[in-house]
């Protein structure tokens, strides 16, 4: 995964997670079935990151290459 996107990812992360916390009952109330589909996704490859980082399977490049 390119750096660049990782930014993305990042910011894409911190945004959501800037957004007032609720209960999950009250905050899936609201939400369209492509949003819930979206969250689902964006906390599945989070997760998938995460996994990554601590295994140490991580790779970085030089996007300018």
């Amino acid at each position: 995964m390119s750096l660049p996107v990782q930014q993305k990812f990042v910011a894409l992360v911190e945004k959501v997670e800037s957004l007032p916390a609720s209960s999950d009952s009250m905050s899936q109330a609201g939400l369209t079935a492509k949003q819930r589909e979206s969250e689902k996704e964006l906390e599945n490859l989070f997760n998938s990151l995460m996994q990554k980082a601590f295994k140490g399977e991580l790779e970085f490049s030089d996007a300018s290459n």
